[in-house]
């Protein structure tokens, strides 16, 4: 929901994506853990895949508490979160895949990110970016600047225009 409403772009996935502390999903009937650790879960529930990410990691819970929005879609006020939240767990993300050789999940990821400024130019990417530096190594956090920055010259360029 959150890239469908703050991109112009959104792509289609398999699954749902919620923020949430372990628990409330517990609660759910019918709700089968496939995997789970400290900072995400998966499950089955009627067939589809909830992949949850764990308010015990700080990233997460920091996002649930200060980037939460609300959107209307289909007449109907649907909590989510904001364009900065979502670009926060992108970047958050991606030393993560880097690491774990999964580029092409990192290239989407660093396309959503150039939809997401395109669309949000107002997103404050030097504070979310600070915020990060007290949490990851230097060099991640220089890295991060470069593919942030890298993301907004693709946006100035307007290629084709």
């Amino acid at each position: 929901v959150a890239l469908m409403v703050t991109t112009d772009e959104a792509r289609p996935t398999e699954d749902f994506d919620f923020i949430c502390d372990a628990k409330q999903l517990d609660k759910l009937p019918d709700i089968e853990v496939i995997s789970s650790d400290r900072n995400f879960a998966r499950y089955q529930w009627h067939g589809i895949t909830i992949d949850a990410l764990l308010t015990s990691n700080k990233v997460f819970k920091t996002v649930v508490e200060n980037y939460s929005a609300h959107y209307e879609i289909g007449g109907k006020q649907i909590s989510s979160i904001s364009a900065d939240g979502l670009f926060l767990l992108k970047i958050y993300a991606l030393p993560s895949l880097y690491r774990q050789g999964q580029l092409a999940r990192a290239d989407i990821y660093e396309a959503d990110l150039v939809r997401l400024l395109r669309r949000n130019p107002q997103i404050n990417e030097a504070a979310l970016l600070n915020y990060l530096g007290t949490l990851l190594e230097k060099s991640q956090v220089s890295e991060l600047t470069t593919i942030v920055s890298e993301a907004r010259a693709k946006i100035v360029r307007n290629r084709f225009l």
